[in-house]
């Protein structure tokens, strides 16, 4: 009988996203996982506490606390003693150079011969002279990569990096859920259910996602008003928290007051976000687009976002342009305008709701992921 290898997985936190992908790796059959995170909640994101608790496998998990300087660089406690050990085969840390304990974790594991997996973005590219050297001399550390799209990939191997080395692990949310959801309202064809506009039957076009200033809502608002101007064809639902929710309820003032803006506010629930994704015929991204896209996609809606891929998440590659949504110029309200009238003019009807969300059955899901996971683990 094989040994199953022990695996240790470094990460700052557990984001509930996250939460399909990991239960395959508690129960995988060919790997001892080991989490190694902190279980305070940050950054807004929602985190699981008690995860292992409810799978029973306490076991599984080693709790650490992360301590952060600068706002952005963390230590973690732990993981120079937990790399010091030797009750591990391969270790996985975030691909995040500003978490200087996996620099230190890093090193210690290539002195012991430990193999270990970095999942990360990979190179952006608009990376300046120094961050690119520090981010090169970072990585080549590591032994194996997981990256979340082909161009990461890319990047890395333009770099220098072994292809053989670099695994495109694409993005997941809980997709068997959403799956169950998207079925059922294909199945029983749900209606909108749009009562907080005046006129539930024009074309909606969705903002998901933080409101941030990185996002630049209010160039989808103003685009908006832009098309609407001559006559109210389209309104905007924006769900979603953040700091700037004060300052874009004041240029939506008078979408508002006719009806055609909403701002639904943050909510988890899948089976709210479910009905409003389905319902909406139209998710744009303007600022970035990163697993809000995965997200709508996952129920066939369609996504513009930006075409500046040097500024971008590596998510927004899912998109199919004219297909499975669109690209614009960045920062150009007249290019955004003029996308989102040609997708409903032109390229709305070249796909269903079942096609569109074909991507996402193929690649970005728990099961594909955890596939490429174990095939790194596997890689010698």
């Amino acid at each position: 009988m094989i040994a199953k290898e022990k695996i240790i997985f470094v990460t700052n936190f557990f984001p509930s996203y996250r939460k399909s992908i990991w239960k395959k790796l508690v129960n995988n059959k060919k790997s001892d996982v080991i989490f190694c995170f902190d279980p305070v909640q940050n950054r807004g994101i929602q985190v699981e506490k008690h995860f292992f608790l409810e799978s029973n496998k306490l076991n599984s998990f080693n709790e650490i606390k992360n301590f952060y300087f600068f706002r952005r660089v963390i230590w973690q406690s732990k993981i120079v003693r937990l790399c010091l050990s030797g009750s591990f085969n391969q270790a996985i840390f975030l691909g995040d150079m500003n978490i200087l304990s996996t620099w230190i974790g890093l090193l210690i594991c290539r002195l012991r011969r430990k193999k270990t997996i970095l999942w990360t973005h990979g190179f952006y590219g608009n990376e300046n002279y120094i961050k690119r050297q520090l981010r090169t001399l970072f990585y080549s550390m590591g032994n194996k990569y997981l990256i979340y799209e082909k161009r990461g990939k890319e990047l890395m191997i333009k770099t220098g990096f072994d292809a053989n080395k670099i695994f495109v692990i694409y993005n997941s949310l809980d997709y068997e859920v959403q799956k169950e959801y998207f079925e059922n309202y294909q199945k029983n064809n749900i209606q909108k259910e749009f009562t907080f506009f005046k006129n539930s039957k024009l074309k909606t076009v969705l903002f998901l996602g933080r409101l941030t200033p990185v996002k630049k809502i209010d160039l989808l608002i103003k685009s908006l008003y832009r098309l609407n101007s001559k006559r109210i064809n389209f309104n905007l639902l924006i769900v979603g928290e953040g700091s700037q929710k004060s300052s874009l309820k004041k240029i939506s003032k008078e979408g508002l007051k006719k009806g055609w803006i909403y701002f639904y506010g943050k909510t988890y629930k899948e089976s709210e976000l479910s009905k409003l994704i389905y319902s909406s015929d139209l998710m744009v991204s303007p600022g970035n687009a990163g697993l809000n896209a995965v997200h709508a996609l996952s129920y066939g809606t369609p996504v513009g976002t930006h075409n500046y891929f040097n500024k971008q998440m590596p998510e927004a590659a899912i998109i199919e342009d004219q297909q499975t949504g669109f690209f614009f110029n960045e920062n150009d309200i007249d290019d955004l305008s003029l996308n989102i009238d040609l997708w409903f003019s032109k390229f709305d009807f070249n796909l269903t709701r079942a096609e569109r969300r074909r991507i996402i059955d193929e690649k970005y899901n728990p099961e594909y992921q955890i596939k490429v996971i174990q095939k790194a683990i596997d890689e010698k």
